[in-house]
């Protein structure tokens, strides 16, 4: 069966979960000698968040097209035009508030299930319920921040991060960058970043934008309506038509994270490169 990769409450795909040595901080990917030009597009549109996300997510697609690719642009070989539009569109997370108030939170896979569809009829060709299990923990430090660990399948520590109150990832200098997946309590911001490792050796990460809102496609089933994050896009070519989908769901009266849910699907003309795969996550917070 096709597997959907597993990823916690830190920024990554799960790629990045390999070479990490349990006791060590893991910061965010870094966008290296491109920093600066991030910082300078953030600078110009952070006036458009008062807005919400899609336009000050707007602001920076035009701030990247203008330095990287703009008439007044400096020239560049496609590679760095590549990192340098990466990163002029990149932003950095909204403004938060402290949600993050208890001693520690214990964040735990309470159950779920993987599906593979058929990719024409929808219909479910194999499924395999998730396990229950520890996925990360959330400890205060004496700094007032959060000292995050991220657990493998047998229960062993994998990755430590440290988290800000308001549930953001930070760097090495203690600076918010990007927002952590999976908060335990609703953050309550107008949209949640995340950094994407690039998949080429030596590129600067991708940011992505989830948007806020009530999911009103009840993922889990449970005739509640919940308020959360969700992301979706897709493309389409001669002989290909893809999609994808991520949704993360809060209880409306407590606030607190349920669950999980990804999709991904591409219709080709070769069987080999179709797939329709889902899955859906339940979360349990102690």
């Amino acid at each position: 069966m096709k597997r959907f990769p597993w990823r916690g409450f830190g920024w990554g795909l799960g790629l990045l979960l390999v070479w990490a040595l349990a006791q060590q901080v893991v910061y965010p990917p870094s966008f290296g000698p491109y920093e600066e030009l991030r910082r300078q597009a953030h600078a110009q549109c952070q006036g458009y968040l008062a807005q919400g996300g899609k336009a000050y997510v707007a602001c920076l697609q035009q701030m990247a097209v203008a330095m990287c690719m703009g008439p007044y642009a400096p020239r560049m070989d496609p590679m760095t035009g590549m990192a340098c539009t990466a990163a002029g569109s990149a932003g950095y997370p909204a403004p938060g508030k402290p949600v993050l108030t208890r001693p520690s939170y214990r964040v735990e896979i309470a159950g779920g299930v993987e599906r593979e569809r058929d990719v024409r009829t929808g219909q479910v060709i194999r499924q395999r319920s998730l396990p229950a299990r520890l996925l990360f923990t959330l400890e205060r430090t004496p700094q007032g921040i959060y000292r995050g660990t991220e657990f493998g399948p047998q229960g062993q520590p994998q990755v430590v991060y440290l988290v800000s109150p308001a549930c953001e990832l930070l760097d090495q200098g203690g600076q918010p960058v990007t927002d952590g997946w999976a908060c335990p309590v609703y953050p309550d911001k107008p949209f949640l970043h995340r950094l994407v490792p690039s998949p080429i050796a030596g590129m600067p990460p991708n940011a992505q934008f989830y948007a806020s809102g009530r999911l009103a496609d009840d993922f889990d089933g449970d005739g509640v309506v919940e308020i959360g994050y969700m992301a979706t896009g897709g493309s389409a070519g001669r002989t290909f038509a893809s999609g994808w989908a991520f949704a993360l769901g809060y209880d409306p009266r407590t606030r607190v994270l349920k669950y999980e849910y990804r999709m991904g699907a591409r219709e080709s003309e070769s069987a080999h490169t179709s797939y329709a795969l889902e899955a859906l996550i339940l979360y349990r917070v102690r």
